[in-house]
């Protein structure tokens, strides 16, 4: 939570979309109300039946993916978000953000 209210939430060219792998949707809301997520959220049925999540979906827990724009993988991991974090601060340091 605090790498997003310092790193994305403040960028007007990231936006992060959480889509659930939790093994119910009441285990999602749960988490999700505990946290306090202040970003979109894809729900648990829903993230099932989109294929583009499912393509680039990492295998492993917690699983991270940044996208761009166009639908294009930038970056995936598994278990870390540092090979996405890192990709994410080298896309918008050419802007000064981040």
């Amino acid at each position: 939570m605090e790498y997003y209210n310092d790193e994305i939430a403040k960028n007007e060219n990231v936006e992060l979309i959480w889509a659930s792998s939790d093994s119910s949707e009441s285990a999602m809301e749960s988490w999700a109300t505990k946290e306090k997520f202040p970003w979109p959220t894809i729900k648990f049925k829903q993230a099932r039946k989109i294929d583009e999540i499912n393509e680039f979906r990492p295998r492993g827990v917690p699983g991270y993916v940044l996208v761009d724009a166009n639908g294009e993988l930038l970056a995936s991991s598994a278990g870390s978000s540092e090979p996405v974090k890192r990709k994410l601060k080298e896309l918008t340091a050419d802007k000064g953000e981040g």
